[in-house]
């Protein structure tokens, strides 16, 4: 893979794996840049169990919990415009599991009375850029470790998350802090 191609690729999972933990979610298995398809890229969360669905039902309604997943699912192509200095993004339609067919596969399963996804995108948009944005360094220093380590476990990813949130200035410090640090600290 391509120096630059690989690094692109580290941008857009990690804008994944910061966005699913923004969102509530519970820790991350492994990010890989290693896959049998050199095209390919991923993040392997854990299985939620029946306690974490119902602590997360007990703190977010449905409606936030598909949001949080929406979001998730639109952060690597919204990350891609960012490194790019883009206002527009892209999502492909394609075979398997694509962040496009997930996000229609979340508004299909939860709103059956609508019919446009992309209202769903054109809405959440904004605030995901806002967010990345917001957690811009983590997300570079997660994707450079990832560019040299090709495949990164839980605990490593936690370390450089721990670590790179001190570097964020004050404001995003505290607002992130209040959103993962609890979830960062009791997954030891």
């Amino acid at each position: 893979m391509e120096e630059n191609q690989e690094y692109r690729k580290a941008i857009h999972e990690s804008a994944h794996a910061v966005m699913h933990l923004l969102g509530g979610f519970n820790k991350i298995k492994h990010m890989t840049l290693l896959a049998d398809d050199e095209s390919k890229a991923s993040i392997e969360y854990y299985q939620m169990t029946a306690g974490d669905i119902n602590n997360l039902n007990k703190n977010k309604s449905p409606d936030e919990i598909n949001t949080a997943l929406i979001d998730r699912f639109l952060a690597g192509s919204i990350a891609e415009a960012i490194l790019d200095n883009q206002v527009s993004f892209s999502l492909s339609m394609g075979k398997g599991n694509t962040d496009l067919n997930n996000i229609m596969q979340v508004v299909t399963d939860n709103y059956p009375n609508t019919c446009d996804t992309w209202v769903f995108i054109a809405k959440r948009e904004p605030c995901v850029r806002k967010d990345l944005e917001r957690c811009w360094g983590i997300i570079e220093l997660l994707a450079s470790s990832l560019v040299e380590e090709k495949r990164m476990e839980w605990k490593d990813i936690q370390q450089i998350l721990l670590t790179s949130i001190i570097k964020l200035p004050e404001e995003d410090k505290e607002w992130i802090k209040k959103k993962v640090l609890p979830d960062l600290l009791k997954s030891t």
